[in-house]
């Protein structure tokens, strides 16, 4: 995990995070070195989260509009029309609140969650200083 994190931290490189029943506090990742480099903060105060399971309507929010990756239209218009067409999601992680610097670009909201629910984030992880 420490490599993992220095090469994010250190050397500018990527990591993708992909949610799921074992992931992030749940998968035991809160104290970790990989928890420095999410763009998340976890959500330790609840405890192993029982509400695995909700309904979650997706939708772009303004960065994600304008942001390449979300784009599935050849429009804006079509965009939106095609994020309203789909259908909600049914497993999410609750996470804390987004790290300074990181941006959501899809949310999502639904009974039972407390305003919007990062769904897509990203951050541009700053360089660590030279050793």
């Amino acid at each position: 995990q420490r490599m993992i994190a220095d090469f994010v931290s250190e050397r500018g490189g990527g990591l993708l995070l992909l949610g799921g029943r074992k992931s992030f506090f749940e998968g035991g990742y809160a104290g970790t070195p990989l928890e420095d480099v999410f763009p998340f903060e976890l959500d330790t105060s609840r405890g192993i989260d029982t509400t695995f399971f909700a309904q979650l309507k997706v939708e772009p929010t303004r960065a994600g509009v304008a942001h390449a990756i979300t784009q599935v239209g050849a429009t804006e218009q079509e965009s939106a029309e095609r994020y309203n067409s789909l259908p909600e999601l049914s497993t999410f992680n609750r996470i804390g609140g987004l790290k300074p610097g990181a941006t959501a670009l899809l949310t999502g909201s639904g009974a039972g969650i407390n305003g919007d629910q990062p769904v897509l984030a990203f951050q541009r992880h700053t360089l660590a200083a030279t050793r």
